[in-house]
C-alpha cells in the first residue's frame, strides 16, 4: 500500500476555519489517515504558521522607517 501525502495544506485550512486539534484529528482519521500521519500533519502546520508568522512580522518590521539617532 503507498504512504499518502501529509495533509498539511488541509490541515492549515482547517486552523484558518477555526477548527480544534480533535476536530482536525477526527476528520482526517475519517478520511483514512494513520494517528502518525495525523500527528506528522498537526506538527508541521504548526511550524509553518509560526514560520510564516514570524517571516511576516519580520517583513513588517523591515518596511518601517528606520529611527535614526
Amino acid at each position: 500500500m503507498a504512504k499518502k501525502e501529509v495533509p498539511i495544506d488541509e490541515v492549515l485550512r482547517f486552523y484558518e476555519l477555526g477548527m480544534q486539534d480533535r476536530d482536525i484529528i477526527k476528520k482526517l482519521k475519517d478520511e483514512g489517515y494513520t494517528p502518525v500521519e495525523i500527528s506528522d500533519a498537526l506538527n508541521q502546520a504548526k511550524i509553518k504558521k509560526e514560520i510564516d508568522f514570524s517571516t511576516e512580522e519580520g517583513a513588517e518590521h523591515l518596511s518601517q522607517p528606520y529611527p535614526y539617532q
